[in-house]
């Protein structure tokens, strides 16, 4: 017998009378619980370092220029008066710290059937301000490009929404199919 491998340092639990490993805890009704002093396994240890990477590493890649694009959506709207429905998937990130000097865009494709779609890009610490916001509103079909300058460092959200407002008749409410990419550079 390997003493090193086999043998580990034991203690009498109180409740039970038994000798337990120092470091793991008598297990109780609930095995799935991780208890203080419990020790977790390698897989539990994987998972914990890929989401951490993921949590810091993709912002990271986006702040330093590793990455460019930062979303996807792509979406069916419609609505007017107090109802609205939407179809369709987003993928990526609305809010990020930018710095003084990038440049933040949204690529577009959108079938505008009536209404419009605008894209909104402010600072959070502004929001209450809406004259700090830049606007871009697409009010028929097409592809483009809006870009926004970052002028000050700091959080900001790009939002984007159907509205009545554009070159469809009154009561027309809004019907639009878009497809959106966005990112910095």
């Amino acid at each position: 017998m390997n003493k090193t491998t086999d043998w580990a340092p034991k203690r009498k639990d109180p409740e039970s009378g038994e000798f337990v490993e120092i470091g793991v805890l008598p297990s109780g009704p609930d095995e799935n619980t991780i208890k203080i002093g419990q020790r977790i396994s390698g897989p539990t240890w994987l998972l914990v370092i890929l989401i951490s990477a993921l949590v810091i590493g993709v912002p990271l890649g986006y702040q330093t220029g590793m990455f460019e694009t930062l979303g996807y959506e792509s979406r069916t709207i419609e609505g007017g008066g107090f109802s609205s429905t939407q179809s369709g998937y987003s993928l990526g990130l609305k809010t990020m710290y930018f710095f003084k000097g990038q440049t933040v865009f949204v690529d577009y494709d959108a079938k505008v059937n009536a209404g419009s779609l605008w894209i909104r890009f402010f600072n959070l610490k502004l929001m209450l301000d809406a004259d700090s916001w830049i606007w871009h509103r697409v009010e028929s079909t097409g592809k483009g490009r809006a870009t926004f300058a970052v002028e000050k460092s700091g959080w900001y959200q790009l939002t984007w929404e159907g509205t009545v407002l554009g070159k469809s008749p009154a009561g027309s409410g809004y019907d639009i199919d878009y497809t959106l990419t966005w990112g910095v550079h």
